[in-house]
């Protein structure tokens, strides 16, 4: 066997791995702190991206943190009727990406109004209102192929067709990062519930085992309740992906006020490597063992 063939295993194995699993290198943002107002908390999260990404600047739209690293964003919230659900990209009013062939985005995605749907019951209009049951889990799917990112949720009522948008951009392959971002409204309960993110032929749970303990093998919900915030970000996330849940929105004695996005990111690339999956390692292990053995095997041949 050549070196030539040699390494051409070893490069086989590498990329028969797979990309691992994103990691949670944020920690998890829940209830208040002294001095910030839930509205500043949930909007901006300053000191959560300052912290670990070093982003400085000012708080107040448009001198937020997130604007400039948003990609895209799904939204789910309660006004005091209905449901309103809706997923929103990147255009002239938010400023485009550099990569889009625009200066940067300068505003919140949410500041414009969602995307059309690209299917769904009755008219495809923008944002969505479905008529909205206490407690009702409404299952979600978001994913991202090449250069497109799709949302679809649950219609809510039996026999109808799911909401769909759909975001096709240069920018979209740039998002390596997700955050998950809860608030609720007086006594309400807001929840992401059974959240799995899928790459390749890997499906990882993520959730909470307790408020504020939030990652990667988890199966809780991330909630937000009695006024909180919850945002937990998952960053280091690469190739196609798919990431499913289910909303799910206290409604009493609250309607309006309750609000739920995730939001896809590109965040500065920080610290080491994510760690590889457990069958990642396996065919690296077996790759560099086939190189071991072919070159004892070459030794006693030439000896």
């Amino acid at each position: 066997m050549t070196s030539r063939t040699i390494f051409a295993a070893v490069g086989f194995a590498m990329l028969a791995a797979g990309p691992a699993t994103a990691i949670q290198h944020v920690v998890t943002l829940n209830g208040v702190v002294s001095g910030e107002a839930a509205d500043q908390r949930y909007e901006f999260a300053g000191d959560f991206l300052q912290t670990h990404y070093g982003l400085t600047t000012g708080t107040g739209s448009p001198l937020s943190y997130l604007p400039p690293l948003e990609r895209a964003v799904a939204e789910a919230r309660s006004p005091n009727s209905g449901r309103t659900r809706g997923f929103h990209g990147t255009n002239n009013a938010t400023g485009r990406p550099v990569a889009d062939g625009g200066t940067g985005v300068a505003a919140a995605l949410t500041n414009a109004p969602s995307l059309p749907r690209t299917a769904g019951q009755g008219t495809l209009t923008n944002e969505v209102s479905r008529a909205w049951v206490d407690d009702q889990a409404i299952g979600f799917i978001l994913s991202r192929t090449g250069n497109t990112v799709t949302y679809s949720t649950m219609n809510g009522v039996s026999g109808q067709p799911d909401d769909v948008w759909s975001f096709t951009a240069a920018s979209i392959a740039e998002i390596n990062a997700f955050q998950f971002r809860i608030r609720s409204a007086g006594q309400n309960m807001v929840s992401l519930s059974n959240v799995k993110l899928v790459q390749g032929t890997t499906t990882t749970n993520l959730g909470c085992s307790a408020p504020g303990t939030c990652g990667v093998g988890l199966t809780g919900d991330f909630s937000a309740s009695a006024g909180d915030v919850h945002i937990s970000l998952f960053d280091r996330l690469s190739g196609n992906f798919t990431l499913s849940g289910n909303w799910i929105f206290d409604l009493s004695p609250t309607r309006a006020g309750n609000n739920a996005q995730i939001k896809l990111l590109s965040v500065p690339v920080l610290g080491p490597p994510a760690v590889p999956e457990p069958a990642s390692w396996a065919m690296l292990i077996a790759g560099f063992g086939l190189v071991g053995a072919t070159l004892r095997r070459r030794r006693t041949v030439l000896a």
